[in-house]
């Protein structure tokens, strides 16, 4: 009878999966069949030597992780000149602190940025389109594929692994890579005086679904710290479903709530080393955030935290290429190969920042210093406009970083 029942379980969510694609590929075909229908031609005169006017058709209300990335992105661009104007689909009352970015959308005669989940390169009528996006597996939906290719001038993506994927998937637009940054000023290297008798503390903080790999982490944890020594881990569960079950277990603690910045920043003021064995993702902002603050990073070595990664300053972790077997994340199923983080190797990383803490300590010195040069907020800003500046002249950038 549990045999049976297993099954028809299993044969549930199956066709829970099997809708679920169907229902986003029909509103891809959707999309297309509008746009179809005819686009607005780009106006040369809303992107010129004098003005820079952007449709921007993304996320900006918290705690998505979107909206992280899109409010750092705007700002940014506010300061180089750009006027950015948010695209159609938007979600609520606009917030009080975007009166520039509030106006119409229309016409759509301007360049178009789409990084919006809740839509697709062919969410905008606007002729010319740059559209951004990530998987954290190596299989990536046909029908996304093929309207990349039949709606976007341009596709952006925040990391190296990613770019490889949408080719390797038959992305045939343009690809670029266009990282995500750090705001110094908001995330400073923050000098941590330790008690030499406190535990070490070793921390991560997310939306804990399954890409994340928590339940490497805290296995790993717990075989490597016996009860007896200084150590706990400090895990911060931003919003929404927990797929993972935490132990009880006095040196593990979960707070479960979004936090403001400065609560996020006294977050990381409280740990010793950031751990990240995540398995996929398109870039990991936290690991990058926990860099500039001066943290040791454990991160694995592959998607998003691979290109921001130096084994100088940080800690690569190994891992393996496994399948994701429609592992569920927020609404979506995921298949193809992701990474599984090796979790003797991750054993072994944190047993070594713990054992040699001034050195791990330096380690992140440095790698503040080094985030804080070369990954800021202004670099993707000043791509963006120097490949928009192309794309306006009617010249398309060329694949590459």
């Amino acid at each position: 009878a549990d045999g049976a029942g297993e099954q028809a379980a299993a044969l549930e969510r199956l066709r829970a999966c099997w809708a679920d694609a169907q229902a986003r590929a029909g509103e891809s075909r959707r999309r297309l069949a509008e746009r179809a229908e005819g686009t607005v031609p780009f106006n040369p005169a809303t992107w010129d030597g004098r003005r820079r006017r952007l449709l921007f058709q993304t996320v900006t209300h918290l705690p998505a992780s979107f909206a992280i990335v899109s409010r750092a992105l705007i700002r940014e661009l506010q300061k180089l000149g750009v006027q950015v104007t948010l695209g159609p689909l938007r979600e609520g009352q606009p917030d009080s602190e975007w009166p520039a970015v509030t106006g119409s959308p229309e016409p759509q005669d301007r360049l178009g940025l789409i990084y919006d989940y809740r839509s697709g390169p062919a969410g905008l009528r606007a002729e010319r389109v740059a559209y951004y996006y990530m998987w954290p597996t190596r299989l990536v939906p046909h029908w996304q594929v093929a309207e990349i290719n039949a709606a976007a001038s341009l596709f952006y993506t925040p990391s190296r692994a990613n770019a490889l994927i949408a080719r390797e998937n038959g992305v045939r637009t343009p690809i670029r890579v266009l990282p995500h940054g750090v705001d110094p000023t908001a995330f400073p290297y923050l000098e941590r005086r330790r008690d030499p008798d406190a535990p070490y503390t070793f921390g991560s903080a997310s939306v804990f679904h399954a890409g994340k790999g928590i339940d490497v982490l805290l296995r790993a944890f717990l075989a490597e710290f016996s009860p007896d020594e200084p150590v706990r881990l400090l895990l911060k569960h931003s919003y929404g479903r927990l797929d993972v079950e935490i132990p009880e277990d006095p040196r593990i603690e979960l707070r479960r709530r979004f936090l403001g910045h400065e609560n996020y920043l006294a977050f990381f003021a409280e740990l010793d080393a950031y751990v990240l064995p995540t398995r996929g993702e398109g870039f990991a902002l936290t690991g990058l955030e926990a860099l500039s603050t001066g943290l040791p990073l454990i991160a694995t070595n592959w998607s998003g935290p691979a290109d921001y990664l130096d084994p100088s300053d940080s800690f690569p972790l190994r891992f393996s290429f496994v399948d994701a077997a429609g592992v569920r994340i927020n609404r979506t199923r995921h298949f193809g190969l992701w990474a599984e983080p090796d979790i003797t190797h991750l054993r072994e990383l944190m047993r070594y920042v713990y054992t040699h803490r001034a050195e791990a300590a330096d380690a992140g010195r440095r790698a503040a210093q080094r985030v804080q040069r070369d990954w800021t907020w202004r670099r993707p800003a000043q791509q963006l406009i120097d490949d928009f500046d192309a794309l306006a002249a009617g010249v398309t950038p060329a694949s590459g970083e």
